[in-house]
């Protein structure tokens, strides 16, 4: 009775083959995007910088990971730029990038010209860069704030302006 039973199984549960699959990993390419990105020079005017980015998927974090590439200045031109920036989240809305900053921004030490390069730098950046952005909202903390650093006001939409320290 016992090897009846033992064939019945071995009948209806027969032992299962390993199968195993051969997988070609390869490595994964990496999509930048052109990014135009404005930083000082020596005389405190704006200068043009071509630089390749990472592509992500959406337009918002794009958007982010070229705000943040204002940080890394190349050598020999300034940042406009506080290292404590953050940006928390994007979005992007009839031509109109909303930039959620993080609260630190608002202990920054701005002086009046380094107020107007950071927004200038991030606007006209964005601007350059993405022909869907036509202007950019500031938020600090997800709500709309009178001014970043207390010398310009941020509670409207600013637009690029190319030469704001020419005139």
């Amino acid at each position: 009775m016992v090897v009846a039973l033992f064939i019945l199984l071995i009948v209806l549960f027969p032992k299962k083959k390993k199968v195993v699959e051969e997988f070609e990993f390869l490595p994964e390419t990496e999509e930048e995007f052109e990014a135009t990105l404005f930083f000082l020079n020596s005389e405190g005017k704006f200068v043009r910088v071509e630089r390749k980015l990472k592509q992500a998927e959406f337009l918002e974090d794009r958007i982010k990971e070229c705000i943040l590439a204002l940080k890394d200045s190349p050598e020999g031109l300034t940042s406009p730029i506080p290292q404590e920036l953050d940006v928390r989240d994007v979005i992007l809305s009839s031509g109109i990038a909303f930039i959620n900053l993080s609260e630190e921004i608002l202990k920054f030490p701005f002086g009046t010209r380094s107020e107007i390069e950071m927004v200038y730098a991030i606007v006209n950046s964005l601007s350059a860069t993405f022909p869907e952005v036509k202007g950019v909202k500031f938020l600090v903390g997800s709500s709309e704030v009178e001014t970043i650093g207390g010398h310009i006001s941020t509670k409207d939409v600013v637009y690029p302006d190319y030469e704001v320290f020419e005139k």
